[in-house]
């Protein structure tokens, strides 16, 4: 029987449509193929950048543990050495690691941003520092403090008679397991307390990437580790800058506020420097605050914040440790290697 016209029609679009399926199917699999290698590709230079960002971060243990015993403030270093700084102030090390890969390090005091620990005893001067100028801040403020300390307490009573979060307040909230009633043992739980943006007024605007802005919390100690710096006074060089703001009578003002930042900029250097970069009034009304301290001696619990690269590729890993370095490297009689405690992470996030 010899096919029809129209058979024949029929016959060749099922044929052209065969091939066109092959055709996509094949350049599904070539797609899908080459994005697996590229995938797993990043993986594994992730994975190297992660032991590029460890080693870059106990390179940096080393040389703060050195440099910060040897050097305890910028007063004992000369200002036209070359050699690098290892101090506690934020400022950016550039490094070169192996196969290529370059690493960004910067150390800061664990002593910086809000001490969780001292909260309490600052409520007064905060609610104070609104209480004729904004019925509404101050309603707000209390409130913070309320959830704060119900989520703080041993108990599932709240201490507040309008304000206040207890157990059954979260699982109406869909947070299960809350509050912690006790110590808090992550610096981030601060970030889910209601009204937390009044201390950290920039919240919103902060990023992952961002360094470590002084309006945030301080890293706690981890349980059953003596926090030996929760008690010490702020650092002019790290204070929230909304902790000096309600210590002052009246506030400061906004050119004020940007002339802190400024002098702080410059790092750990002598009070005199910071006096004359400060001026006379502003200077007097900061020395005048109970708690603020101008030493420039760093405590001995630092967060080391590394970022490694493969430059063109866009791949970046980053590690955030905070440690206790109150343990440098001893003398053991004629040896240069003695008994060396191990570093006591208070944090260690890859990000």
């Amino acid at each position: 029987m010899v096919p029809s016209g129209n058979d024949k029609g029929i016959a060749l679009i099922i044929v052209l449509g065969v091939v066109s399926l092959f055709t996509v199917l094949s350049g599904m699999l070539i797609t899908s193929s080459k994005g697996a290698a590229i995938g797993s590709k990043i993986t594994s230079e992730r994975s190297r950048l992660k032991y590029a960002a460890e080693s870059a971060t106990a390179f940096t243990q080393w040389m703060v543990m050195t440099y910060n015993f040897n050097n305890p403030t910028r007063d004992q270093v000369q200002d036209d050495s070359e050699e690098e700084t290892w101090f506690a102030d934020g400022s950016e090390h550039q490094l070169e690691l192996v196969d290529g890969v370059v690493g960004s390090v910067r150390v800061y005091d664990v002593n910086r941003g809000w001490n969780i620990g001292k909260l309490s005893s600052e409520k007064n001067d905060i609610v104070g520092r609104f209480t004729e100028d904004d019925d509404e801040m101050r309603d707000a403020i209390e409130e913070f403090f309320a959830v704060y300390q119900d989520y703080i307490d041993k108990d599932d009573l709240r201490r507040h008679p309008d304000f206040g979060m207890e157990i059954d307040d979260y699982k109406q909230a869909g947070l299960e397991g809350f509050p912690r009633n006790g110590n808090l043992n992550f610096r981030e739980e601060m970030y889910w307390i209601k009204n937390v943006e009044i201390l950290v007024p920039r919240l919103q605007q902060l990023q992952i990437g961002t360094a470590l802005p002084d309006d945030l919390f301080r890293t706690p100690a981890p349980p059953g580790i003596r926090d030996s710096v929760a008690n010490t006074a702020y650092s002019f060089w790290s204070a929230p800058m909304s902790w000096i703001e309600s210590k002052v009578v009246g506030g400061i003002s906004g050119s004020e506020r940007e002339l802190i930042r400024k002098c702080r900029s410059f790092g750990f250097v002598n009070e005199a420097t910071i006096q004359e970069c400060l001026g006379f009034e502003l200077y007097g009304k900061l020395k005048g605050i109970r708690g603020l301290s101008f030493n420039p001696r760093n405590t001995t619990v630092f967060t080391i914040d590394t970022t490694v690269n493969l430059p063109g590729t866009g791949i970046t890993r980053r590690m955030v440790s905070t440690m206790d370095l109150k343990n440098p490297p001893v003398h053991s009689g004629n040896s240069r290697v003695g008994a060396i405690r191990p570093l006591v992470y208070w944090q260690r996030i890859f990000y």
